[in-house]
């Protein structure tokens, strides 16, 4: 018996947190009473990892979460969502559904990296975007200037990544950054199109 409570409290915090589970409790305001708010993968849409109604606008989700990932919160009544990226944590979220998007967090270290991660490479990604269509565009007049600025601006995300790794080397964010970027200290020749392309496939549901 001695042993087994040894061996339970040698156990790393992050696996009983696993056996944890999630609690996300919410308020949100302009949502239908006893309409029903789920939660999924948002990889797999048709993976509900639980579901409730409102009550007063309020509810709370419980459930269990195989890893820290993107998911998303749905409100079925307005058919509003949100996007949360969490893992086996309690936290609460607060807001009101005419701004679904801005929804504010509390209790999750792993969507405060979240935000951090869009707060510095929205801007700079939809600048880049910008300055990709402009040199894209036949009509425009390509010149030296605007290539230096085009990879200037380039070296300046690719700066940004660096630096958000090295600061948040045990986020689940950071291998998310780098699958959505890819770039970093091994990129070759060829990384910039790589980046352009990546980049430009998941501006559609984080900015």
């Amino acid at each position: 018996m001695k042993l087994w409570i040894v061996a339970l409290l040698l156990l790393p915090a992050s696996l009983l947190a696993q056996d944890k589970g999630f609690t996300i409790t919410g308020t949100v305001t302009g949502v239908p009473d006893n309409s029903t708010v789920t939660i999924n993968d948002l990889n797999n849409t048709t993976d509900t990892l639980a579901s409730t109604q409102i009550k007063n606008g309020s509810f709370v989700l419980k459930g269990v979460i195989k890893e820290p990932n993107l998911y998303q919160l749905n409100f079925d009544g307005p058919k509003k969502k949100a996007v949360l990226f969490i893992g086996n944590e309690t936290l609460t979220v607060n807001g009101s559904v005419e701004n679904i998007q801005q929804l504010d967090v509390k209790g999750s270290a792993i969507h405060n990296d979240f935000t951090q991660f869009q707060n510095t490479f929205n801007p700079l990604f939809k600048k880049l975007m910008e300055m990709n269509q402009q040199i894209a565009n036949p009509e425009a007049q390509r010149n030296d200037s605007l290539m230096k600025a085009y990879r200037k601006h380039y070296e300046t995300i690719v700066t940004a990544v660096d630096q958000f790794i090295s600061t948040k080397k045990e986020s689940p964010v950071s291998p998310f950054l780098l699958v959505v970027t890819r770039v970093g200290t091994g990129r070759n020749a060829t990384g910039e199109k790589i980046f352009i392309d990546r980049q430009n496939r998941a501006a559609g549901f984080l900015w």
